[in-house]
């Protein structure tokens, strides 16, 4: 989609704004494609929406986003430039531990919309005061931005103009271990708890990009929705090798999950541009893998069976022995058009 005038651009944000009854995002109107707007940083134009979550709360393997304080998030809504009157299907963005990225999202906003596909994505990190969580994940649970992307597809569900049957998510590393995190039964079932939704709340799709594999559940219980994994064969921040021993055992439990590795291709391999860069302080799971229990978890490399310990302080010292700092990301222009073209592919077919 170009932008050819900005009236033109302008005109098309207040009539989404009608439609949905939301506000226009605000900001400077650049007449520019979604692709030179990721190369300044602008976002192109959209809808900004606002939608409640919470800022949650780990208390047990059970109750792991327990809502202690209401959060007001923002996203980016975009829809297909001549939307049918038919309720659409629609995509969720999750980001990473760098934050939304804007310039790397639109260009999957703009491939989705072509294909006929609304798009919302969404910020867990700036309305909490927070620019990234690389080499400190604990900024944030991982568990707190899956309860911000099942909040927000209960935002999408409840719109008008938007299919609440055909409504995916797609997520980058952090957001990639979100997509799968809320495909399980066990995150579903616990947010019913929190939040007026019916049995049939969940995401129609998945994809996930290169996510973390590390930590699995001793029954793996899925929504029953198809799953679609992206990861570079060079990735040495998420671990291939755990993410192939995971779908391994996703498959033999039954649930539909196509994996697919890149030659060449380290993390965020489909980002724009061409980059080669080292992080230091990045923390990697590569060589983790643990299966969690009752009683305590099961490390999947020797097998060997450990208590929690008080606060789980037995799984968090075997973590920190386990986990790697030192990690790469890097651009691969042939992986990322494949991965790019697949992912839109696989959300037309899950979403018809």
């Amino acid at each position: 989609m170009h932008y050819i005038t900005c009236h033109m651009a302008r005109s098309l944000m207040r009539l989404i704004a009608v439609v949905l009854g939301v506000a226009a995002l605000p900001g400077p109107c650049v007449a520019s494609s979604a692709d030179a707007a990721g190369d300044t940083g602008i976002a192109p134009p959209g809808t900004r929406i606002e939608f409640a979550s919470a800022t949650t709360a780990f208390r047990s393997l059970t109750t792991r986003m327990a809502p202690v304080e209401p959060t007001t998030l923002a996203g980016r809504l975009r829809l297909p430039d001549e939307p049918s009157g038919e309720p659409l299907p629609a995509m969720l963005l999750v980001h990473g531990s760098r934050g939304p990225q804007w310039h790397h999202k639109a260009r999957y906003e703009q491939r989705f919309n072509d294909a006929g596909i609304a798009t919302l994505t969404i910020d867990s990190f700036a309305p909490r005061g927070i620019d990234s969580t690389v080499g400190r994940q604990h900024r944030l649970s991982l568990f707190n931005q899956t309860f911000d992307a099942l909040s927000a597809l209960q935002w999408l569900r409840n719109q008008p103009r938007i299919d609440a049957r055909r409504i995916g998510i797609i997520g980058w590393s952090r957001g990639g271990t979100v997509a799968i995190d809320a495909w399980r039964q066990r995150s579903l079932g616990e947010y019913r708890r929190h939040a007026d939704v019916g049995d049939d709340f969940g995401f129609a799709a998945h994809i996930a990009f290169y996510p973390s594999c590390s930590g699995r559940e001793a029954r793996i219980e899925m929504s029953g929705a198809p799953m679609l994994m992206l990861i570079g064969k060079e990735d040495d921040w998420t671990g291939v090798r755990v993410c192939r021993e995971w779908a391994d055992a996703v498959h033999a439990a039954g649930h539909e999950l196509k994996a697919v590795f890149y030659d060449d291709a380290a993390h965020a391999f489909d980002y724009p541009g061409s980059f080669h860069e080292s992080i230091a302080r990045g923390e990697s799971l590569r060589e983790c893998a643990w299966i969690r229990r009752a009683d305590g978890f099961v490390d999947l490399k020797t097998g060997a069976f450990q208590r929690w310990g008080t606060n789980y302080r037995n799984w968090y010292e075997w973590r920190a022995r386990c986990a790697k700092r030192g990690v790469t990301v890097a651009s691969n222009a042939t992986a990322r058009r494949l991965a790019i073209d697949r992912a839109v592919a696989f959300a037309v077919e899950a979403l018809r």
